[in-house]
């Protein structure tokens, strides 16, 4: 008979032999003692650790003629056919060869008849992850209402590939990595069967290098076996491997603790001579190293895998290294593996590293001791301009200290509150005569200054322009370029205690002020000025002159009538208004508008409602534009172009 290798001469073949996963050997049996058999099950875990296995001791199990406590007898003629792979009621599917939708259609066609031999038809499909799309479409409505006589076994590595729509119809088991003391159990086990003399290091370096595969455990102990006939050392298992050694790997981390970086380089030169692999270097200077540190933080590792090192060794080594040191150590060596991956430059990436893992430390401590002696003499430099700065208000008397800090902080106050009023210019009772030329207001502002009579005043041209600065650089401060875009072309008018007009010279622009931007300008007012002032806009006229401010009275004084054809009372008033306006009269606008004269006897504050009434008349409204709501699109004739 030709060799059987020893992963498949010693596979388990009973649940009780399954090592190192209790929970699936545990429910399983239960399962099949109390008979509550799932149609479709999902075996998922790492490789090697006994998907396949269990899947073929459930099916014997299912089939078998003379179970025992949910164990299959293996006496039987059903469990020796599933033994031998012979059984007609159980396929064996890898999914790897057989993704595609035709395989699928097939084995459903086939599904469909009962099983010949035994009680159940066991369909098991190993790494299942490797069907496609469609396949597990195909085979969606089959796994979910199977005939009761067939129940699928799905195994995968990956379980994340495998479509949430299949998993919920499946009982999922996870297969954990197993322990490297259990392994040791099972690798002595067939050690002692096959008469194979092992060395108790040597069963340990084979089950740390497994990764919790039984089944590479296996492999390895099969090559060991052959290269040592028999009688297999620690070194046979490092030669098999291609690993470095343990006493090449303790002299090189010693090296780095000493921070010889002479020795450390004459090591790596030596260990590169013998053909070791630099990525292997690096990963058993890291266990290494691993071991060192978990000594010196619980000072005993008799339960714990430290890659079988002696504790002499590490009690030496953990001399060398402080904690922090083989943590950035162990840090810089996974940068190198993955970065020798990559690099064409392999020996050079691996000595830079090394050299860095000797110097970096000691210059760290040399740059502290630098830093250290800088921030004294700083700390020194501080102390000694305190004390000059303690003397000099030490001269200053604390009464007249306290005094002319009282005093800034009166006239300061007396500041703040006077502001408005600067700004404000209070109206004067006197004879005014006022033409407004087009008012883009709401009708609702209309109507107020209609009930309330409120006054218009003209302001000083310096302090409303002033003003109307601050509002827009608030606007630039905000970052709102398209506001300021507007409101730049906005000239003061006239000012109340609790009111402001801006006249525009383009309706459209007055229009979207006033729809847009009131709400904001108003806010700003607020803040600049401390009271609530609200925005209204008009159109002046287009001659115009945008840097300077026409007060109300230049702009609506009428030139219909030269002074020296005024007589009377009409004289009168115009002649007041020159002495408080000044003689700049500008032309009348095309709308004909009547004109009310105020005489000082009837200032604002006394006219009476009939007055009130005739002078909001002075005022036309405008509803051109009430239902503009948006800004105009780019080319509008209206729209004045400008640089911010």
């Amino acid at each position: 008979m030709a060799y059987l290798a020893l992963y498949r001469r010693w596979r388990p073949t009973s649940l009780s032999e399954l090592k190192g996963q209790s929970h699936v050997r545990r429910t399983l049996s239960l399962a099949i003692k109390n008979g509550k058999i799932g149609h479709a099950y999902l075996f998922t875990g790492p490789r090697g650790t006994g998907k396949t296995s269990t899947a073929k001791i459930l099916a014997k199990a299912l089939n078998c003629l003379n179970p025992k406590d949910g164990e299959p007898c293996g006496v039987c003629e059903s469990c020796k056919k599933i033994d031998s792979n012979a059984s007609m009621d159980v396929f064996e599917i890898d999914a790897a060869s057989n993704r595609g939708i035709d395989e699928i259609k097939n084995l459903r066609e086939t599904v469909k008849f009962a099983p010949v031999d035994g009680k159940y038809k066991v369909y098991i499909i190993d790494e299942v992850h490797m069907l496609t799309t469609e396949a597990f479409n195909a085979l969606l409505k089959t796994i979910e209402e199977p005939p009761a006589f067939v129940i699928f076994i799905l195994a995968t590595t990956e379980a994340h590939k495998v479509p949430a729509t299949i998993q919920s119809r499946c009982q999922r088991y996870d297969f954990r990595p197993i322990a490297a003391n259990e392994i040791v159990e099972r690798l002595q086990f067939v050690a002692k069967e096959m008469n194979f003399e092992v060395e108790e290091d040597a069963f340990w370096l084979i089950a740390n290098h497994a990764d919790g595969g039984l089944r590479d455990a296996l492999s390895i102990l099969d090559q060991c076996a052959a290269n040592a006939s028999g009688n297999i050392k620690k070194e046979d298992v490092e030669e098999v491997l291609g690993l470095v050694g343990g006493v090449w790997i303790r002299k090189l981390a010693e090296a780095i603790g000493r921070r010889d970086t002479n020795e450390v380089l004459t090591i790596v030169d030596e260990i590169v001579k013998k053909g070791k692999e630099l990525n292997q270097l690096v990963a058993e200077v890291s266990l290494f190293l691993r071991g060192v540190l978990i000594y010196q933080s619980v000072g005993s590792f008799s339960d714990i895998n430290l890659y079988r090192t002696k504790e002499e060794d590490l009690t030496t080594s953990a001399e060398l290294f402080t904690s922090e040191r083989i943590i950035n150590a162990l840090k810089k060596l996974n940068e190198l593996i993955y970065a020798l991956k990559w690099t064409g430059a392999r020996r050079i990436m691996t000595e830079v590293q090394f050299i860095s893992l000797c110097t970096e430390e000691s210059a760290n401590v040399t740059g502290n001791e630098a830093n250290n002696a800088y921030n004294d003499e700083r700390i020194k430099r501080l102390e000694a301009t305190v004390a000059a700065l303690s003397a000099k208000l030490a001269n200053v008397s604390a009464n007249n200290t306290a005094s002319t800090v009282a005093v800034e902080r009166k006239a300061e106050r007396r500041q703040t509150a006077d502001e408005p009023k600067k700004i404000i210019d209070k109206p004067q009772k006197e004879t005014l005569s006022t033409t407004v030329i087009k008012n883009t207001e709401n009708k609702d502002t209309v109507a107020k200054k209609k009930t309330d009579g409120e006054k218009i005043t003209p302001i000083n041209a310096e302090s409303g322009q002033k003003l109307w600065e601050q509002v827009l650089d608030k606007f630039v401060e905000n970052g709102k370029k398209n506001v300021v875009a507007c409101l730049k072309q906005g000239i003061p008018v006239s000012l109340t205690e609790n009111s402001i007009a801006v006249g525009f010279k383009s309706v459209m622009m007055a229009n979207l002020a006033n729809k847009l931007y009131k709400k904001q300008v108003e806010t700003i007012l607020s803040e600049l000025t401390g009271r609530n002032i609200a925005l209204t806009t008009e159109t002046v006229q287009a001659g115009a002159s945008t840097p300077s401010v026409k007060t109300v009275a230049e702009k609506s004084a009428p030139k219909t009538q030269k002074s020296e054809e005024l007589t009377g009372e009409g004289s009168d008033n115009l002649k007041l208004a020159t002495k408080v306006f000044g003689s700049n009269f500008i032309d009348a606008p095309n709308k004909k508008l009547k004109q009310i004269t105020i005489s000082p006897e009837t200032s604002p504050d006394n006219m009476s409602e009939n007055v009130r009434a005739n002078a909001s008349k002075n005022i036309p409204v405008t509803d051109e534009f009430d239902d503009f709501d948006a800004p105009p699109p780019p080319g509008d004739e209206d729209f004045v172009d400008f640089e911010m």
